[in-house]
């Protein structure tokens, strides 16, 4: 929700703040920027220590974030001032993320049985997008376009991130008292692998690499258009409240995709299968998504962006799962995800940082032509893509020589 404070209302974040467009993309993409140095180290925190340090920590930042941006808009300094106190809360924030992106399959790992992973990964992950889809419904209800609104609008970010906390401190915890299945009972049991092991893994193998590029490309496509939608809109005569209800359509119809995914890939184990038709489907919806874009028309933009959202957020959890059963046991889980997400912040800057002039010296039907190009190839670089089932044959494995 901290991310996308200020992307579903960018014209009135620019006339706020009084500085251009890419100001304001630079309060989205400081998150992916932040993200790239700091997985590392975030993955090595919750490897040596435990998830509940990691997601402790980084609940703790994104208040303490929350908190030094909503100091920002009211301090009594000029309004290029207030916009760097702002940064450097968002910055704060950034760095909350690089604990938290990463944890859906580890907690799935460390707390679900073989048949509930993929579910439970989904579910974990989707309480992330559900804050991006709170994010583009109060951004525009609060401001109004309104920009004496800013300070309402920081303090209940501030508020939700803060209650969110200390929900955090009260319930969560790192794992069972006894593993959930034979992998993760292994797997403890045979001990730390060094990083430079676990690097050379992610590197040389092949599943993992087209994984990394093909997901990365797609998820920084989302990124993209929740980052640039509202800019994507204005020459068409759309308002910012145009922009919140679509990318919430975006978010919430992507929480059934995802769901929707994690059920079937939990029963079948169609890796392949499963991920080329969330590949081929995003793809498909974008082409709608550029032919959707022309002035009244929300309608007809409103299921485009429900059909992307369908897809793309279905393969956020099935990719992630993926990559762990192909780097299965010698890469952690946190290490596995978190590389895969640093996948989606790189193209996510490259996407926002080319997009956004593009956008605004022409309009949004070229942005869209390229992302659209782009997902076409993600979709056939799949095609090379060969499952492996390491964890999931040492489950079924074990299971069968203890009957």
């Amino acid at each position: 929700m901290a991310w996308n404070t200020f992307s579903p209302v960018a014209r009135t974040t620019r006339e706020f703040f009084d500085v251009p467009a890419m100001y304001v993309d630079a309060l989205s993409y400081v998150f992916m920027v932040v993200y790239i140095p700091f997985i590392v180290p975030a993955s090595w925190v919750l490897s040596k220590y435990n998830i509940a340090v990691g997601v402790l920590l980084g609940g703790l930042l994104n208040a303490v974030g929350a908190w030094v941006r909503y100091a920002g808009v009211m301090v009594p300094v000029s309004d290029m001032s207030r916009y760097y106190i702002v940064f450097a809360g968002q910055t704060v924030c950034s760095l909350a993320q690089c604990f938290i992106l990463q944890v859906p399959p580890l907690v799935a790992n460390s707390w679900f049985p073989v048949h509930q992973r993929a579910l439970a990964t989904s579910i974990s992950a989707l309480f992330n997008q559900l804050g991006v889809a709170i994010g583009f419904l109060v951004s525009p209800f609060i401001l109004k376009n309104a920009t004496e609104n800013f300070p309402n609008l920081l303090m209940i970010v501030s508020i939700i991130c803060s209650v969110a906390f200390v929900l955090l401190c009260l319930g969560f915890r790192s794992s069972p008292a006894t593993p959930p299945s034979y992998s993760v009972a292994s797997k403890a049991e045979a001990g730390d692998v060094g990083m430079k092991d676990m690097f050379k893994e992610v590197c040389t193998n092949r599943s993992f690499i087209i994984l990394f590029f093909a997901y990365g490309i797609n998820i920084g496509i989302f990124y993209a258009i929740t980052t640039l939608l509202d800019q994507m809109l204005e020459p068409f005569n759309y308002l910012s409240d145009a922009t919140g209800w679509l990318g919430f359509i975006i978010v919430v119809v992507g929480l059934a995709g995802a769901i929707i995914g994690g059920i079937v890939l939990d029963r079948t184990y169609m890796y392949k299968e499963i991920l080329s038709i969330t590949y081929l489907g995003t793809a498909l919806s974008l082409i709608w998504f550029r032919f959707a874009l022309q002035p009244n028309s929300f309608l007809n933009l409103a299921f485009a962006c429900g059909s992307f959202g369908f897809f793309v957020t279905a393969l956020l959890p099935i990719s992630l799962e993926a990559a762990v059963e192909a780097t299965y046991p010698i890469v952690t889980e946190e290490l596995s995800a978190g590389l895969m997400m640093a996948s989606a912040q790189v193209f996510g800057i490259i996407l926002i940082l080319s997009l956004s002039p593009l956008i605004h010296n022409s309009d949004g039907h070229m942005a869209a032509v390229v992302m659209t190009a782009l997902a076409g190839f993600s979709t056939l670089i799949l095609i090379g893509f060969k499952p492996e089932y390491k964890r999931y044959n040492e489950d079924h494995c074990r299971r069968g020589h203890s009957t």
